[in-house]
This record gives C-alpha cells, sequence and structure tokens, in this order.
C-alpha cells in the first residue's frame, strides 16, 4: 500500500496500563499487522481489530497475557578485541596459542593457569 508517509514517520505504538486487561497496538508494521490479524481472526476472544484508518495504520486490542516483550543479549559478531600473549584458545579438547586478535563472538578464550 502506497500511504506517501516516509518510513520514520510509520511508527508501532503498544499502550497498556496496570488497571486494564488489554494492551492496544497501533502499527504501521506490515509483518506485525499480518501476525496480529491472523491471531486475530483464529481467536477472536483474544484479540480483535479495532481500526482501520485507510492510510495503513491498523489498531488492535490484544488480552495482556496473549503479548509479550523478549529482551535479548547484544552480540557483537564483528568485533576483534587484542588478546595478551598468555592466553589460549580452546575449540574442544584442543588447546593452541591465541593470535593476536580473536572473533569475539566465535571463540571461547581462557587464561592460561600457573
Amino acid at each position: 500500500m502506497v500511504t506517501g508517509m516516509k518510513k520514520k514517520n510509520k511508527i508501532t505504538e503498544i499502550f497498556f496500563d496496570e488497571q486494564s486487561p488489554v494492551i492496544n497496538i497501533r502499527t504501521y508494521n506490515t509483518d506485525l499487522k499480518n501476525r496480529l490479524t491472523r491471531f486475530s481472526i483464529e481467536y477472536p476472544d483474544e484479540c480483535k481489530l479495532v481500526d482501520d484508518s485507510g492510510n495503513g495504520m491498523l489498531a488492535f486490542e490484544i488480552n495482556k497475557g496473549r503479548f509479550f516483550f523478549r529482551l535479548t543479549l547484544i552480540q557483537q559478531r564483528d568485533l576483534t578485541i587484542p588478546l595478551p600473549s598468555r592466553i589460549y584458545l580452546t575449540s574442544g579438547t584442543q588447546r593452541t596459542p591465541a593470535k593476536r586478535y580473536a572473533m569475539f563472538s566465535k571463540t571461547k578464550v581462557i587464561q592460561e593457569s600457573h
């Protein structure tokens, strides 16, 4: 759908309070709209479409127990770190001296014990 809106103006808003049993979601995000639309058709008692503005935004009400946020750890795949000369890399049971730099997310790093 062409709305003439810039991407930075197409937002997703999620509203809820401690008293109300529902969460209000307004979104332009196509994937989220499709997922919520399918869910509202399959489970009309749990989620319902409450507004279709015609400009690409849909608004839904969903029961609090059916919507959650997942927080994940930050993973930096391309971060290289300098390693001291007394650190070894492990791969299975084999220990090899570390190179000067190692990829942070792909390598398990341990210090040499004395």
